[in-house]
């Protein structure tokens, strides 16, 4: 016998359909929780017509994962007690929901921050690995300089024939001890990570939302009004700031803009963190098509290049490239009127 309980993601109804000993109740609250602290902030997004797809968690000491295309439907089986909490089959929902969302909705998840400044009425985009300051840099901009926050890890990102636009985003910041050790600014401001026994300062973080930090946020689409690539590097001895491109970064943009809907960055694995495996790739030939045209959106529109020793010298630079972009625009507006 089974409990169901169904999950929504924008214009996906995951159904769940569990054994006994996994309650309904503890996933949508575990869901509730994930949407409403840590997950992107989709308020006020209506679809008129909605993508069905069904889990089935079958107890089994075995652990495998697998996809029916025809009828959309995923088979878990594992040990019941590593995932009755919910966590992983959550993760799955979301992962499966993403995947069977690109084509209809032409957007990708990207591991980026994003910012909107309402002077510009535009979203700002910032690219870099982990580690490279986007979080500090996000929360100087929205603390000192007005913008408002879209996302600070997780940025929904739109391709409407070529016009790339934000829509919303993961709406807190993890802030680690290496950052708070590299940036006098985090400590100034009274961010703080508390020491973790055992724990290194670059695993040692501590979640922040926006309304800690007197931050406010934005969640509606709007047109992309600049990318940039950046990194804070106390060893970088002067600014740079020029168009990326080259082979480094096509091969950057095609791993970062892909991988949730290559099964990268979600796998197969029990609420505790048992790995067993990868979670099976949905609409393949599809969402690569899709991430192949939103890779060259992003090379078409050209992205900048940021790299400075301290994030004050950074942000400097990234509002003179706004207003420089924002200047350009305004005699392009005014030579089409004329």
């Amino acid at each position: 016998m089974s409990n169901s309980c169904i999950l929504n993601f924008y214009n996906v109804n995951i159904k769940l359909m569990l054994q006994n000993c996994i309650q309904p109740d503890v996933i949508i609250a575990n869901t509730k929780l994930a949407l409403n602290t840590f997950a992107l902030k989709i308020e006020g997004q209506t679809c008129d017509k909605f993508i069905d797809a069904t889990i089935f968690f079958i107890a089994d000491k075995d652990e495998l994962i697998a996809y029916n295309e025809m009828h959309q439907e995923i088979f878990i089986y594992g040990n019941e007690e590593q995932f009755k909490s919910g966590r992983s089959l959550y993760y799955i929902a979301s992962y499966i929901a993403e995947c069977l969302s690109v084509n209809k909705s032409c957007s990708l998840i990207i591991h980026s921050a994003a910012v909107f400044l309402e002077k510009t009425g535009k979203s700002y985009l910032l690219l870099g690995e982990k580690g490279a300051g986007k979080t500090t840099l996000t929360i100087y901009l929205c603390k000192e300089c007005g913008f408002k926050l879209i996302g600070n890890d997780q940025v929904r990102v739109i391709n409407n024939n070529g016009i790339l636009s934000t829509r919303e985003g993961s709406c807190w910041f993890d802030v680690r001890k290496t950052a708070l050790k590299a940036s006098k600014y985090l400590g100034n401001i009274g961010i703080d990570v508390a020491d973790k026994p055992r724990v290194t300062s670059w695993d040692n973080k501590a979640k922040i939302l926006p309304g800690a930090l007197g931050i406010e946020t934005h969640c509606e689409e709007t047109v992309l009004g600049g990318v940039f690539n950046i990194r804070i590097d106390p060893f970088q001895d002067e600014i740079i700031s020029q168009y990326w491109s080259g082979i480094q970064q096509n091969l950057i943009l095609h791993e970062r803009l892909g991988r949730l809907v290559s099964a990268q960055t979600t796998p197969f694995q029990d609420d505790v963190g048992n790995y067993f495996g990868s979670l099976p790739l949905i609409n393949t030939k599809i969402n690569f098509a899709i991430r192949d045209e939103m890779v060259k959106a992003f090379i078409k529109n050209k992205v900048i290049e940021l790299f400075g020793s301290n994030v004050e010298l950074i942000v400097k630079t990234f509002l003179e490239a706004i207003n420089a972009s924002s200047r350009n625009s305004d005699i392009k507006r005014s030579r089409q009127y004329s």
